[in-house]
């Protein structure tokens, strides 16, 4: 049996109530990063888009060591989503470079705090926590959301989990439970192949390899890792 951590934020209340429910150090996050001059922005072109799919293929291939999804796949959330009104991309931006990117989606008055990407060396300005603050105000203000869903944590992913109760009014337990027939066993090619696409991951995310290789090797396996 495996566990995670599900957390939302109550937006029905004012705007002032949701900034004073706010972990004081969140609170403190959000002054550091305007007092630094860190600026957030409403993602407005695919060139707006490419910056975050930068930060995110970045962020998945060096501290995951995992591909990340194809290019393509954040063009169609663009196009089936943010085109419609249905979610936004908001961007942190430092000294004129974007340091850190949030994909957020809706569907009927939820919110969903879906894909965050971010500089690791320019985490000292604490763009995130300003970055869901933003979010968070414009779901309540222009976009009429009751909540925001921060989505599914694995248990063992503690400073994510720590990140998103200091917004939370909610928490919840998920149990996953998994059972496997005694008389079942994978295929060899399937074994094989369940050790092979690791190890190849492990190559294709490796600092000596260039980011356009990675991106490249995403669209070619990606879609194996469903």
């Amino acid at each position: 049996m495996k566990d995670a951590k599900w957390h939302g934020v109550d937006l029905t209340r004012s705007l002032d109530e949701i900034w004073d429910s706010l972990h004081s150090s969140s609170r403190q996050a959000v002054r550091k990063a305007r007092k630094q001059g860190v600026e957030v922005q409403l993602a407005a072109t695919r060139h707006d888009l490419r910056d975050f799919y930068n930060l995110h293929a970045a962020l998945r291939n060096r501290k995951y060591r995992m591909l990340a999804q194809p290019y393509a796949f954040f063009e169609a959330i663009w196009d089936e989503f943010l085109e419609h009104d249905a979610g936004f991309l908001l961007l942190a931006r430092y000294r004129g470079k974007v340091i850190a990117g949030t994909l957020y989606l809706r569907h009927d008055e939820t919110l969903y705090y879906k894909f965050n990407a971010s500089d690791l060396a320019q985490l000292n300005v604490r763009p995130n926590d300003l970055l869901v603050w933003e979010g968070l105000k414009r779901a309540k203000q222009t976009m009429d959301c009751s909540m925001l869903d921060f989505g599914l944590s694995d248990s063992d992913q503690e400073g994510l989990i720590r990140y998103k109760k200091k917004f939370a009014t909610e928490e919840k337990t998920i149990r996953f439970m998994h059972h496997e027939s005694a008389t079942w066993a994978k295929r060899s090619v399937e074994q094989e192949w369940s050790h092979v696409l690791p190890a190849v991951t492990e190559l294709l995310t490796s600092e000596a390899v260039p980011a356009s290789v990675s991106e490249q090797a995403s669209k070619l396996l990606y879609r194996l890792f469903a």
